[in-house]
């Protein structure tokens, strides 16, 4: 998956290039950033460290023995994984004072000064799985200041925490 940050203003992009590619430095996160004509992209997004992975799904794992296959190591994210990444690249365009429009073709995760605050999901046709809401009702601005925890499902594997005092 790859995510783009683009409408920006507050920032140039070298700007915001180099303080996410210092985040990522001192994080759980690995990734490629690179800069464009008017936007950042940032792919291949990976844990430094592997650990048991079930799949980017909210709630509870969904892996049950006989139906699914079990857990593989994997330094892909999971879900809670993601929600502490989306925090990351928010914490650093909220520290930066940047409005910019920020997702991937999966979730929305920041509209103009407005980071999302709230990650839920929905059953898929079989009432069994589970898969995340693309969008979200629950942005709020931060900027220059903390915020508090962002909801997501109980139970969804993965850590959401990431905090680093750099920025």
């Amino acid at each position: 998956m790859a995510f783009e940050i683009k409408k920006v203003a507050g920032a140039g992009l070298p700007e915001i290039e180099s303080a996410l590619v210092r985040a990522l430095g001192m994080s759980r996160f690995t990734a490629n950033v690179e800069r464009h004509n008017k936007k950042i992209s940032i792919h291949n997004i990976r844990l430094r460290e592997g650990k048991d992975y079930c799949g980017n799904h909210p709630n509870a794992c969904p892996v049950r023995p006989g139906i699914h296959r079990d857990h593989r190591k994997s330094t892909c994210l999971e879900g809670a994984d993601w929600v502490g990444f989306n925090d990351m690249l928010n914490d650093v365009l909220d520290t930066l004072s940047v409005s910019a429009n920020a997702g991937s073709s999966l979730c929305v995760i920041r509209k103009g000064l407005m980071r999302r605050m709230r990650y839920a999901g929905h059953f898929l046709k079989n009432n069994i799985d589970r898969e995340w809401d693309r969008d979200d009702t629950r942005y709020e601005s931060y900027v220059r200041k903390g915020h508090p925890p962002t909801d997501y499902p109980k139970d969804t594997p993965g850590k959401a925490e990431w905090r680093l005092e750099y920025v």
